[in-house]
This record gives C-alpha cells, structure tokens and sequence, in this order.
C-alpha cells in the first residue's frame, strides 16, 4: 500500500485558515466549544494510531 504524504505547506495554510476562521468567527465557536472538546478525545484516539498501547512487552516473573 502506497503511503500518501500531504506536504508541510498545506499544514501551514490550513493553520493560518483556521486562525482567520476562529478570529472572525469565535462566537460559534465558543457556543460549540463543549461539544468541540467531547468529540476531540474519540477522534485523536481513533486517528493518532492507538499510540502507547504497546502490548508487545512480555512480563518477566522474578
């Protein structure tokens, strides 16, 4: 499976959107702001990889 890379100037301009977006538009965001932090946690969960979850480790008894 081929990995798709999204270049780093897109990142840039995607943050300089959303800071426009949240400076002309922070009354709905401060209005959604609750639901904004409940869906957060399930998503960076869902597409950060699961990371720390390294069951790989065997337990040695001593």
């Amino acid at each position: 499976m081929k990995h798709f890379c999204i270049p780093h100037w897109l990142y840039y301009i995607f943050a300089i959107v959303m800071v426009g977006a949240l400076i002309w538009h922070w009354q709905h965001v401060l209005t959604y702001a609750p639901f904004i932090f409940i869906l957060a946690c399930p998503l960076m969960h869902l597409f950060h990889g699961h990371g720390g979850h390294d069951h790989s480790h065997k337990h040695e008894d001593k």
